[in-house]
């Protein structure tokens, strides 16, 4: 009682209580609101998504096919007339590669050989330039400098040896500084590249 006489002797505190109810109304009704609209927006979701999951099982079959035909085109049977073009054309992918491949292989072995022909022709052109305007340099160096090579010309000289053909090796007699080395007849008998 008390608390009614307050409430009713403060005019503030009598016309608080309406404008109170009425913000709780508001918000109430706000949340409800918000609520139902959350409601319809899951629910519309899962249908979308249940939509979505009927669509990846109709397409499930045509995917096991493309799978069966890819499978026996790498077995080596081609896929049927009557089967599906999309089919036909997804399961001729694995033959395409294959002959991508050789392509490429025998390209890249192409261009390989033109590399090593290209390095061959490059130490030739030095080789044979050193030897005409600087003769006197290899003789000045010694045998231990001329014939010590770096790695790298080395090796590109093994590749270059692997692909020139050897020449035959004839044996001459050994003389005693009266008769010449080799004969005419001797001579003669060697064969040409």
């Amino acid at each position: 009682m008390a608390y009614l006489a307050l409430v009713a002797g403060t005019p503030f505190l009598s016309s608080a209580g309406p404008i109170a109810a009425i913000i709780i109304c508001i918000y109430s009704i706000l949340f409800i609101v918000l609520t139902l609209a959350l409601s319809v927006a899951s629910v519309l979701l899962f249908r979308w998504i249940n939509t979505q999951a009927a669509l990846v099982k109709l397409l499930r079959p045509t995917v096991e096919t493309v799978n069966k035909t890819t499978a026996a085109v790498q077995r080596g049977s081609a896929p049927t007339e009557n089967e599906n073009k999309i089919i036909r054309t997804i399961a001729q992918g694995p033959e395409r590669v294959k002959a991508l491949d050789k392509q490429v292989d025998v390209l890249s072995d192409r261009v390989v050989s033109y590399a090593i022909e290209f390095r061959a022709r490059t130490l030739q052109v030095q080789t044979v330039a050193r030897t005409f305007f600087l003769p006197g340099l290899r003789q000045a160096k010694g045998k231990d400098s001329a014939n010590s090579l770096d790695r790298q010309s080395l090796t590109s000289a093994e590749a270059i040896k692997e692909h020139i053909p050897a020449l035959p090796v004839v044996p001459l007699p050994k003389t005693d500084g009266r008769e010449p080395a080799a004969s005419a007849s001797q001579r003669s008998n060697v064969s040409s590249r």
